[in-house]
C-alpha cells in the first residue's frame, strides 16, 4: 500500500508497546527498515502525515525523529478509519 496511512500504520507498530507511546521517538532507519518503499516516498509521507497532525517532527543535529499523536495512535486503532481520512489537502 503506497499511501500515507501505510506509514502511518508502520510507526504505530513500532511504539504501540510502549508504555507512553506518543512519546516514543522513532528514527527514520526504524521506519525504512519495515517498510518497502523508497526513502523519498516515506518522507513524503510523514510530511503529510505532520500536516494532518497524525505526527509530530522532531529535528535533531543529524536526523529527523517521528512521534506519533495521541490522534495518529488513536486512528491507528480505530482501524478501518485510517481510510476516510484526506491526505490530498
Amino acid at each position: 500500500m503506497d499511501h500515507p496511512y501505510s506509514t502511518l500504520q508502520t510507526i504505530y507498530t513500532i511504539v504501540k508497546d510502549d508504555p507512553d507511546p506518543t512519546s516514543y521517538p522513532c528514527k527514520p532507519a526504524q521506519i525504512i527498515v519495515r517498510q518497502f518503499l523508497p526513502w523519498d516516498t516515506i518522507l513524503e509521507h510523514i510530511h503529510q502525515l505532520a500536516k494532518q497532525g497524525l505526527v509530530e517532527l522532531h529535528q535533531q543535529e543529524r536526523f529527523t525523529l517521528v512521534k506519533i499523536t495521541s490522534e495518529g495512535f488513536a486512528l491507528c486503532r480505530s482501524g478501518g478509519a485510517a481510510a476516510s481520512v484526506n491526505f490530498s489537502a
